[in-house]
């Protein structure tokens, strides 16, 4: 994937969202899991691909780990850890904002 990126000159531009799955609910659930997976046990196993791409992108675009985040059972597709509350996608969506921003400022600029 790095290499396909790189070959087509996106890698500058990737943002990577890696927000934690969420360990609770709004409405109060602690017992959430996917793809037979725990909160944890998932973080576990993203942990080296998280590294490897942050090894390759500047801190600043591996958004929405600082993210306090909890899942919401009223979400349109179902409750699961990675099914997030408005707040979350909000916050999301503000740091892909700034990112963005960013990298537009970091671009030359035709005159």
């Amino acid at each position: 994937m790095l290499a396909t990126l790189r070959r087509l000159g996106l890698l500058e531009r990737t943002l990577l969202l890696a927000p934690r799955w969420a360990a609770r609910s709004l409405q109060g659930d602690r017992q959430l899991r996917s793809v037979g997976m725990a909160p944890w046990a998932f973080a576990l196993r993203a942990l080296p691909y998280y590294r490897l791409l942050a090894a390759e992108l500047d801190g600043d675009r591996l958004l929405g780990r600082g993210i306090p985040v909890a899942a919401d059972a009223r979400h349109q597709w179902g409750l699961a850890p990675f099914h997030y509350t408005e707040a979350v996608y909000q916050a999301l969506a503000s740091q892909i904002d700034q990112a963005t921003h960013d990298l537009h400022a970091m671009e030359p600029h035709a005159t």
